[in-house]
């Protein structure tokens, strides 16, 4: 990739990886008659997210998938929806 296409790079365990673009698609399933209080039967929250990504990229496919990897590895905002974390909301005068 030429380095005016490389917008970002990151190096994995034994390669640098180096890409134009990544886009991906997010999807979540929620029910509004729980967010809307209109049922007590139903969660408020999503019962499923989905994440689906595009990598524009001069690096063969494992390198991508390293980085996918690796990001669900470190991410905090993944590892709080699976692993959940005590959570404390109060109203401040």
């Amino acid at each position: 990739m030429t380095r005016d296409r490389c917008r970002s790079c990151w190096r994995g365990t034994s390669r640098l990886c180096c890409w134009a673009a990544i886009t991906g698609q997010r999807g979540r399933s929620l029910d509004l008659h729980g967010f809307l209080g209109l049922s007590q039967d139903v969660r408020p929250g999503y019962r499923d997210v989905s994440v689906r990504y595009r990598v524009d990229a001069d690096a063969p496919r494992e390198q991508p998938v390293e980085l996918c990897d690796y990001a669900q590895r470190t991410s905090p905002v993944l590892d709080v929806l699976i692993q959940p974390v005590p959570v404390s909301v109060s109203l401040v005068d």
